[in-house]
């Protein structure tokens, strides 16, 4: 009897035996890969440690920062909500510098390998001159590892408790670690290289938290296009932009997602977006001078029409049409309609004074304010190497320094010479167009010591050398070749013929008149044929659409409106415009009823729709809050309000 007692007591130590050796092998294991890990935990934090780190990485990458830490440790819960000895530290960086130098700063703080960190939240926000400010909040753990004493029981229950505690502390940290090395630091890094650096891009703003954001405007097809494709290439393909669906420059919003698919790209109208980002796209419009209007008596062979043109985009015309040199003095400015029959260039010019502007005789026509203070440059004989500009609304400063690699002299000009310029000259001496420069924003010049002294003011500073960031809008100074822009881009301002053939006109961005010509290649399409009603274009798939030049003259109808009274099509309408397509539709009872095209000639609507069905409406009258239409074969008029938008 005492022997089958004492049996089963040998066998139970030494099962707890057995259960001890491999308790404390795991507790081992697991020991061991918490103190390799807890290297990059610090047991404390040490806030002015953290600071020295961050300010000498700040200076690295050359930008001037702002830290303080926020608040105090929170602790990392366990799965069951128990505080760990994990605690997260946050410090708040913020700052003003180049984009360039921000990326180098938070490639710097994701180098620290022997401290982990991560990033919580981040803003980048653009300013008009190119440098951004930022606030950054890092996120920073420390490890205090607490040897908990046991509260008692047998030895292997009391050993399992602290291999769990210890398990636990392991998950937590590995946990941090695996967010950290793909955590939002690195995925900002990724998301900012995926950008392309074009200058038709501009990202106003960077959001970083919970999600990631994106806020800016972009100009043309093509960098419409590298923007997306940027996106995707950079593993961003689940992302979601939302940009606006008509006009050269469309603002855009995006949340940023990682993926291999590519990113989804939503069309809304422009006032879908906040309007300190649609006015990202707003140049600023000149005053109108009024109309140039030209019946020549048979001499001439100018035939031209264009209408809303800034005087710099008229002279270019001219120039492109006549080979004739001009420059625009810097104090000239506005809109212009021109309508040219059967004239003289003679006789253009000399119209030019029914809109307050005189230009002079050539060989460099200069076109100046009638009763303006800018005085004609001395008469002398010009030796120079022959040049040739086509400049529009470039910076006198810019122009001055290409003189200076021309001439191989040093220039120097007066700090505030801030104007802008318009310059058309073929094969003209380069001296000549310097001096009228010159004499085009108000100065005189002199030749020091094979230095160029523009103005009154010693010494002057180097036109070569950058001063202060202008606070132009960001597409000031944008300069997009046809190529790099679809149809959709380009607006319309007019045609002209020489003998048979015609060419248009078109804005571009920053209202930069282009020409074109039968064959012009654009990013998505060429232009397939120009007559007088509008240019005709080839797309892929041999698709043809056409803008027509009367597209001016339709904003009093675009937009929706309701039946207010009479024989309406439906009891709601719409004149909409999409990538200049005009479409038409309509709803009844709340619902879609007719989709298709309109035209107007004239006075008359024609709208296309509905199976081939054509209808054409009489504009009776037509304001900001009214359209009064009878259609053929109505004598009744119908009456809609304008939906305010």
């Amino acid at each position: 009897m005492a022997l089958a007692i004492f049996l089963p007591a040998v066998w139970s130590r030494a099962d707890e035996r057995a259960d001890l050796r491999k308790l404390r092998d795991e507790l081992r294991q697991v020991e061991l890969k918490l103190e390799e890990l807890k290297r990059r935990f610090p047991p404390t934090f040490d806030p002015e440690a953290e600071k020295r780190f961050i300010k000498e990485a700040a200076s690295a990458a050359r930008i001037g920062v702002d830290v303080k830490v926020v608040g105090g440790g929170e602790a990392v819960p366990y799965e069951d909500g128990r505080p760990s000895p994990i605690r997260l530290h946050r410090v708040e960086i913020s700052g003003r510098d180049a984009m360039d130098n921000l990326e180098f700063f938070l490639e710097l703080l994701q180098k620290r390998t022997w401290r982990l960190g991560d990033l919580d939240t981040l803003r980048i926000d653009k300013e008009a001159s190119g440098a951004v400010r930022f606030t950054a909040q890092l996120v920073l753990p420390s490890f205090a590892f607490e040897d908990v004493p046991d509260v008692g029981g047998d030895l292997v229950a009391s050993m399992r408790r602290k291999l769990a505690r210890e398990q636990a502390n392991l998950k937590l940290l590995e946990s941090l670690i695996a967010r950290s090395e793909s955590g939002r630091l690195a995925t900002t890094l990724a998301l900012l290289r995926s950008i392309p650096e074009d200058a038709a891009i501009h990202v106003a703003q960077v959001r970083v938290g919970s999600q990631m954001s994106l806020q800016g405007a972009i100009v043309g097809e093509a960098a419409r296009e590298g923007f997306v494709a940027g996106l995707q290439k950079g593993g961003f393909g689940e992302s979601r932009i939302e940009i606006a669906s008509d006009g050269a420059c469309r603002p855009f919003t995006g949340d940023a997602r990682p993926g291999p698919k590519r990113p989804s790209v939503i069309s809304r109208k422009t006032k879908h977006f906040d309007s300190r980002l649609a006015a990202l796209c707003k140049a600023a419009a000149a005053r109108s001078l009024g109309d140039v209007a030209v019946r020549g008596k048979g001499r001439g062979s100018l035939n031209l029409r264009l209408r809303d043109v800034d005087v710099a985009g008229a002279f270019f015309v001219l120039h492109d049409l006549t080979g004739e040199n001009f420059i625009i003095d810097s104090d000239v400015s506005g809109r212009i309609n021109l309508d040219i029959e059967n004239a003289s260039l003679e006789e253009t010019l000399a119209a030019m004074r029914t809109v307050g502007l005189v230009v002079s005789a050539g060989p460099l026509h200069r076109v100046s304010l009638a009763g303006g203070s800018r005085t004609p440059a001395p008469e002398t004989k010009y030796t120079g190497e022959t040049v040739s500009f086509s400049l529009q609304s470039v910076d006198v400063r810019d122009v001055l320094c290409l003189f200076t690699q021309i001439s191989g002299l040093g220039i120097a000009a007066p700090a505030a010479l801030r104007e802008r310029t318009a310059i058309f000259v073929k094969d003209l001496p380069w001296d000549h167009v310097m001096t009228e420069l010159i004499s085009s924003v108000g100065l005189e010049y002199s030749i020091e010591n094979n230095r160029v002294i523009v103005g009154a003011q010693r010494p002057g500073t180097n036109v070569c050398e950058k001063g202060a960031p202008a606070s132009d809008p960001p597409f000031t100074g944008l300069r997009l070749p046809l190529a790099s822009l679809a149809a959709s881009d380009l607006d319309l301002v007019g045609r002209a013929r020489t003998g048979e053939t015609w060419k248009a006109y078109a804005y571009a961005p920053w209202r930069i008149v282009h020409s074109l010509e039968a064959g012009q290649k654009l990013f998505d399409s060429r232009v397939r044929s120009i007559g007088p009603a509008g240019i005709t274009f080839e797309g892929e798939h041999a698709r043809m659409f056409e803008i027509s030049f009367d597209s001016v003259e339709v904003p009093a109808l675009v937009g929706s409106w309701e039946c207010a009274s009479g024989p309406c099509i439906d009891p709601e309408i719409e004149f909409g415009i999409e990538d200049k397509v005009r479409v038409f539709r309509s709803w009844l009872h709340q619902r879609p009823s007719a989709v298709g095209t309109w035209s107007v000639e004239g006075k008359t609507i024609t709208i296309k729709c509905c199976s081939d069905r054509t209808m054409k409406l009489a504009i009776v009258r037509v304001n900001d809050k009214e359209l009064v239409v009878r259609e053929e074969d109505e004598k009744e008029v119908a009456r809609y309000r304008r939906i305010p938008d």
